[in-house]
């Protein structure tokens, strides 16, 4: 009877050793696949235009720029709040997920962009447009989970459609042409307005 106990209790702790690293890498595939669609909406919504994907789902660190301005001027959002037309950013055609992947404890995610420009500098006025030949770059987003949510970390440059871009300008342009009938009109309220039209051209042509 002694016998027969231990090849009982020998086949439950071997069932058990067996199906723990089973049960672990389910656990692990379930929180990567968590990971992967927050990524995959992150991206989606920058890619559309969306101003404030950063504010919900991004985590920086105290060396960049955007936590030292949260920390100087929380009422302010820079950063975390996008400007399409003041902003730097990374305007694009398409995008394709290429990997996701565990590094300890994160989740790494490689998107290759087609990029078709680029800004320089920043604010309106101030910033500029700059085309160049289509080029496709894999960029990697880093997620970690913090206080049990996934969070993209540090982020890159916003990469955002040429058609959210598009559109973008279009409301704007139309908006100021308004502004600027009005006899009281500033002279930086027509800087704006002149750089609006001149960045909307530069987005026409590129998207042809």
């Amino acid at each position: 009877m002694k016998t027969n106990k231990y090849f009982v209790l020998f086949g439950v702790i071997l069932t058990f050793a067996i199906s723990f690293p089973l049960f672990a890498s389910q656990d692990i595939n379930y929180d990567t696949a968590n990971a992967n669609k927050v990524i995959r909406q992150f991206i989606e919504e920058e890619y559309g235009g969306t101003l404030d994907a950063r504010q919900r789902m991004a985590n920086f660190s105290p060396s960049r720029k955007e936590y030292r301005d949260a920390i100087t001027h929380p009422d302010y959002l820079t950063g975390l709040v996008i400007s399409l037309d003041a902003d730097p950013l990374v305007v694009v055609k398409k995008y394709e997920y290429k990997d996701i992947l565990r590094s300890n404890g994160d989740v790494i995610a490689v998107v290759c962009f087609e990029e078709i420009a680029k800004t320089t500098g920043k604010g309106l006025p101030g910033r500029k447009i700059v085309p160049f030949a289509q080029a496709l770059k894999n960029v990697k987003y880093k997620l970690r989970k913090i206080n049990g949510a996934w969070l993209v970390v540090d982020p890159p440059l916003p990469r955002v459609s040429i058609k959210s871009i598009a559109d973008h300008y279009d409301g704007m342009v139309k908006t100021m042409s308004e502004v600027v009938k009005d006899a009281r009109v500033s002279k930086s309220q027509l800087e704006v307005y002149e750089t609006l039209k001149r960045d909307k051209k530069v987005i026409v042509n590129i998207s042809k």
